[in-house]
């Protein structure tokens, strides 16, 4: 029984059903770890440590160096557990999470997306514009390695440290009651203020390379000489350009600082699929309500008769 929960049979090929137990269950952590390929998630674990820790995310502390103020704001480890496929094959990845629920943080912690509205009329632009194409792109841990303005701190259990990150990292000396302390100096999942502080970073970054988000359309992007234009929500990003050399501008501008991926078929964005201009029309144009009369949808018409006030 468990194979037929756990594979799908198309035309001669296995498919896995991702993300769960043989027997049909959600993956979780602690199931991950009690199945047949634990010792292959307990090799993820470790690569996820050792990101954090080369990347200077986390470092380990002795008690006696936490102010004794914070104290109070250790939080817990909270590793998750995720499958996808990639070439053909099952990638694991164990995501190094905090216990957000327990973070004491005293600022901002919102962060704008694009609204759905923006987006496909971005898309439906694409129709109307001469020469213009779309394509996606997105960030990798996004909310990875901003600094943190407010440093936090962190308890991992050890049973939640494989042995062999132990020994490579020296955590033994700085064991207390089964437990490993750390400093949190850079943005990691979890944390409420992961995603603002990452979105800041991101928008300062573009902000050199001349793009800048329209004033009245939040996440709605233009650079101000190549005309290439996206919208941004969270990692992902919706990209109508005019010109290769702009859309490769916006690439490498992004991949100077992130590691990413790209689509340059752009088939899918945020649940949206298209594959060509007349699907595009069918499809993405179809769900435009056309009596939308929202803020949005007044700002972008006027962008695409002017040029957008950029902040």
């Amino acid at each position: 029984m468990a194979g037929h929960v756990r594979h799908i049979f198309r035309t001669g090929k296995a498919y896995a059903a991702l993300n769960l137990t043989d027997d049909g269950r959600p993956l979780t952590y602690r199931l991950a770890k009690e199945s047949v390929n634990a010792k292959l998630w307990e090799v993820e674990e470790t690569v996820e440590l050792r990101k954090l820790m080369s990347t200077a995310t986390i470092n380990p502390q002795h008690a006696k160096d936490i102010p004794a103020d914070r104290i109070k704001d250790i939080t817990y480890y909270n590793p998750q557990v995720s499958e996808k496929m990639k070439d053909g094959k099952i990638k694991r990845r164990v995501r190094g999470t905090i216990g957000g629920d327990r973070v004491n943080y005293p600022g901002e912690v919102s962060a704008r997306t694009a609204e759905m509205e923006v987006v496909k009329l971005l898309l439906k632009s694409v129709l109307h514009t001469e020469g213009a194409k779309w394509m996606t792109a997105d960030i990798t841990d996004f909310y990875l390695n901003p600094p943190l303005e407010h440093k936090e701190y962190l308890r991992i259990q050890r049973k939640f440290i494989p042995d062999e990150a132990m020994r490579e990292f020296g955590f033994d000396k700085y064991m207390v009651d089964g437990s490993v302390l750390f400093e949190v100096n850079k943005g990691m999942y979890g944390l409420p203020q992961a995603g603002l502080l990452a979105q800041k970073r991101l928008i300062a970054h573009l902000a050199a390379a001349k793009y800048r988000q329209c004033a009245h359309v939040p996440c709605l992007f233009e650079h101000a000489t190549n005309g290439t234009q996206f919208t941004l929500v969270v990692d992902d990003f919706g990209i109508k350009y005019t010109s290769v050399a702009g859309a490769q501008h916006l690439l490498d501008t992004l991949a100077a600082l992130y590691p990413i991926t790209s689509d340059r078929t752009g088939t899918k964005y945020l649940g949206i699929e298209h594959t060509n201009r007349c699907r595009q029309q069918r499809q993405v144009c179809g769900v435009i309500d056309a009596g939308v009369r929202s803020k949005a949808t007044a700002a972008f018409q006027t962008l695409r008769h002017t040029t957008c006030r950029l902040t």
